[in-house]
């Protein structure tokens, strides 16, 4: 799971405003006698200006780049190469990156949950530390040194795959770990499409032991992290809710990098689509397009 975001301070807005300042105490002093919304304008328009010209003109930030190893002849020496290169990998190659492959639900549907996770977290004062996005989890929550490999393995999965289906079939609940859910029953190709996920990541990704079940319990969260009592409140509350009962077709499924999208697939376009197509309305369009036709050619066959 991830652990939230790094907090540390960054010393250069407050070094653009100590040098706005001194430039205008030293060249524009009649600036603090003209009323405070004017040296506030002034100041801020030049702290920006300050900021912009000495760090990322002047001290321009450089791009990380790996250092160069050189092959050595003997055979300590190439041990010993190879073991600083491992050192090097461990601390560049994306450590405390966190993904996720999941599918997001679209259209009515995800209006529909959102609206149900909304009023739960209202209603029983549930504050979520993420904004809700009501999905499928596939795989995951793991970290990988390969994104690359990662990304290449995920398209090559998908761009094979034939179009899957699922039931939504009502509300249900993890006693242990007190989560509410709505219930999700895939179709086997779905069930084999994350299977083949898990096992191709395997050598390579740290995935959890429930990825790797026969069972997988393919559900969407409603509320989570919840203590005994408002567990029992919110499944309460649920039982008495009419529940969810639809089919509904695996449009995209979504590479998730740290909370935002990295790559996500289109299985009715035949396409990946990079984070800004993912979010993109025109591009949704024609997937719905597609989807459109894909039923009507389903429904008269």
């Amino acid at each position: 799971m991830s652990h939230g975001p790094t907090f540390y301070t960054d010393w250069r807005p407050y070094i653009a405003m100590v040098v706005s300042f001194v430039i205008l105490a030293i060249f524009v002093p009649s600036v603090f006698t003209q009323g405070f919304w004017i040296f506030l304008f002034y100041f801020l328009f030049l702290t920006a200006l300050v900021y912009v010209v000495l760090f990322y003109i002047i001290f321009k930030p450089r791009r990380y780049r790996p250092r160069k190893h050189f092959h050595h002849r003997h055979k300590h020496h190439r041990r010993h190469h190879h073991h600083h290169h491992r050192r090097h990998q461990r601390r560049y190659s994306g450590r405390g990156n966190h993904y996720l492959i999941e599918f997001r639900f679209l259209g009515k549907a995800q209006s529909d949950m959102k609206r149900l996770i909304y009023d739960v977290n209202n209603r029983f004062h549930i504050i979520p530390h993420f904004r809700p996005v009501p999905h499928i989890s596939l795989v995951g929550p793991f970290s990988t040194r390969d994104e690359r490999k990662l990304v290449d393995d995920f398209l090559n999965i998908c761009k094979k795959q034939d179009i899957m289906e699922f039931n939504v079939v009502g509300f249900n609940t993890f006693e242990d770990n007190r989560v509410v859910f709505i219930d999700i029953k895939p179709d086997e190709k779905m069930e084999e499409f994350r299977r083949e996920l898990s096992e191709t990541l395997r050598p390579y990704c740290t995935l959890k032991q429930y990825d790797f079940q026969d069972k997988f319990n393919f559900h969407a969260t409603i509320a989570m992290n919840l203590n005994p009592k408002k567990f029992q409140q919110v499944k309460n509350y649920i039982d008495k809710k009419q529940e969810p009962s639809f089919k509904h077709i695996l449009m995209r499924v979504t590479i998730i990098k740290n909370q935002r999208i990295l790559y996500e697939y289109d299985f009715m376009l035949r396409k990946i689509l990079n984070r800004k197509e993912a979010k993109s309305q025109a591009i949704l369009s024609k997937t719905f397009s597609e989807l459109k036709e894909y039923i009507e050619k389903k429904n008269s066959s």
